[in-house]
């Protein structure tokens, strides 16, 4: 019961609290919009109009994908990897040959997830873009790998079963990738301001190229 609370609360703040914190904070890289206009003043031949801006803020398909990959993270990291780790812990004496693909890719998918939960704020702050642009392909590919993993796994272990358990997941998963390149190219190209790069100081100071 805990862990359902925990899974539930961490879909809740990274899949939904997060973005709404981001995408308030990030609502001026979008550019501004016009209001309409509203007559001010009170006096005759005084009146005059006055035509405000607001921000555009991110349009609602980034918003969704980054909502998206928030919640798929945090499910990734909290129950599909770990699952893929309990079958390996079960496993792995009956066939010490199927197993380890298994685990190869559960334990790929804890770096998976990391990435698709800073996807969503990168996007609906129009930072660290160039980030993002190969997460749509590793997250295709990691998908297509879990499914490659247990196909070999039951056919190993004579347990054909075994390829039907991630095929959902992996589908809705792999789903995610051409909405994160979507996204991505409306960040590159709607108007508005995109986060300069981040300055290579921290890297000269640590030696990172």
């Amino acid at each position: 019961m805990v862990y359902f609370v925990v899974l539930a609360l961490g879909c809740l703040v990274v899949g939904v609290g997060v973005p709404l914190a981001v995408g308030r904070a990030s609502e001026q890289r979008w550019g501004q919009r016009k209001l309409p206009p509203v007559d001010v003043g009170q006096a005759p031949y005084r009146d005059r109009p006055v035509q405000d801006e607001r921000a555009n803020g991110a349009p609602w398909s980034i918003r969704a994908t980054a909502v998206c990959t928030g919640i798929w993270g945090i499910l990734t990291m909290l129950a599909f990897a770990p699952a893929g780790l309990v079958f390996v812990a079960l496993g792995f004496q009956e066939n010490v040959l199927a197993t380890p693909l298994v685990l190869l890719v559960s334990l790929h998918g804890f770096f998976l997830a990391a990435r698709l939960i800073a996807a969503g704020r990168r996007l609906l702050a129009r930072e660290d873009l160039a980030k993002v642009a190969s997460l749509p392909k590793h997250a295709l590919l990691h998908h297509l790998a879990v499914v490659v993993s247990f196909v070999l796994s039951g056919m190993w272990m004579g347990t054909w079963e075994l390829a039907l358990l991630p095929m959902v997941p992996c589908i809705l998963g792999a789903a995610l990738s051409p909405a994160i390149s979507s996204s991505l190219r409306k960040a590159q190209t709607l108007p508005g301001t995109i986060a300069p790069p981040p300055s290579d100081a921290w890297s000269k100071v640590s030696g990172i190229a």
